[in-house]
């Protein structure tokens, strides 16, 4: 299990460049915005369906 947990926790060091989002000349929320788009927060169709929410097109 530790070996497993390792692991896990270099997946997340991953090299992405974190200082690219948050350092640009964009504004607070659209470095807002795609922070948590690479978290995969966003409520797009695909999560609000997996929260059973009923989606009318």
């Amino acid at each position: 299990m530790k070996s497993y947990y390792q692991v896990l926790s270099e997946g997340c060091n991953s090299s992405f460049p974190w200082r690219a989002i948050w350092k640009t000349k964009a504004s607070l929320k659209v470095s807002s915005f795609v922070w948590c788009a690479v978290q995969g927060k966003i409520l797009t169709i695909d999560t609000l369906i997996r929260r059973r929410k009923i989606i009318i097109n």
